[in-house]
């Protein structure tokens, strides 16, 4: 359950064994099922998607500004 107190369903036949929830819990980003493994950002409510580069285990930052993945060792800014 979210900080709203709703409860969604995750595309959970896009996401691979990595994940992570943004701080607002607006967003999810994960890394894809199968390589070659891409990031991609989406939001909870499933209206917006975007594949932003190759790479597995995204995390955000502290304040949602930023996401690490393992990949390429470069940091992705985020909406």
């Amino acid at each position: 359950m979210w900080p709203d107190g709703a409860f969604y369903n995750l595309p959970a036949a896009r996401i691979g064994r990595y994940f992570s929830l943004s701080p607002d819990g607006r967003w999810v980003a994960y890394s894809s099922r199968q390589a070659p493994y891409e990031i991609h950002m989406e939001t909870i409510a499933g209206a917006q998607h975007r594949v932003l580069w190759p790479g597995e285990s995204p995390i955000w930052s502290p304040d949602g500004q930023k996401l690490a993945f393992y990949g390429r060792g470069e940091t992705a800014k985020c909406p």
